[in-house]
Formats: C-alpha cells, sequence, structure tokens
C-alpha cells in the first residue's frame, strides 16, 4: 500500500502566499493550530519531505505555511506574536535555571554532614 500525505484542510483555489518557513514539522503545526485558533485558515507544503528527510529541508526551503493572500498580514501579525511570546517564555525559563544554577540549596542534614567530616578530618590532623 503506498504512503498517502495525511489528511490536510483543502483550502478554497485561491491565491496563497507563504506565512512562515519553519525547519520541523512540530514547529509548523504549532504555526497551524495558532493560526487555525484564531480563525485563520492554514496548510504546509513539503512536509512530507522535510518529515521523512530532513537534510533536504534546506534544498526545499523548509516547510512552509499557506494562508490565503487576504489574510496573510492578520497570519503574520499572529504568527509574530507567537514568536514573541515564546521568546518571552524562554527568557523566563532560562532565568529561572540559572537563579536555580546559581545558589545549590543545602538542607541541615547536608550540612551537618559536611561540617562533621571537617571536624573529623580536623581531628585526624591534629592527632
Amino acid at each position: 500500500m503506498a504512503y498517502r500525505e495525511p489528511h490536510q484542510k483543502e483550502l478554497p483555489p485561491e491565491p496563497e502566499v507563504v506565512v512562515g518557513i519553519y525547519d520541523a514539522p512540530h514547529d509548523a503545526h504549532l504555526a497551524i493550530l495558532h493560526l487555525e485558533t484564531l480563525g485563520i485558515p492554514a496548510r504546509t507544503l513539503n512536509e512530507l519531505v522535510v518529515g521523512m528527510a530532513p537534510h533536504l529541508g534546506g534544498g526545499f526551503a523548509g516547510i512552509r505555511v499557506l494562508v490565503r493572500e487576504e489574510l496573510a498580514a492578520d497570519a503574520h501579525a499572529a504568527l509574530e506574536a507567537l514568536r514573541l511570546e515564546l521568546r518571552r517564555e524562554r527568557q523566563k525559563r532560562v532565568r529561572a535555571e540559572t537563579k536555580t544554577l546559581a545558589r545549590p540549596q543545602w538542607s541541615n542534614v547536608g550540612r551537618l554532614v559536611v561540617a562533621g567530616a571537617l571536624l573529623m578530618l580536623g581531628w585526624y590532623l591534629v592527632r
């Protein structure tokens, strides 16, 4: 049985424009889901080729997200807002990780173990 392209929503035969180019299928689907939640129908192009052979993505210009021409401005604005929101979330996550990495949290038991080890070491050195 031959492989078939996954079912995609058919857009009316109207002029379409590319509003985003992505390297990974999951990024393209995130963009499509975001556009569809805003009521902008979208579809992908080259998803199968890039999904099966990622090294060919550059030659086919990645996975393209297409929308109807009259919705292109709204789609561009929506995807830019999504990109900025994801960037802010990533920066928050990095700041939170650096805060936790900067100060290791010691429990009381850990402090007692270290203090006891240092006392024993000092006792052996004095002896």
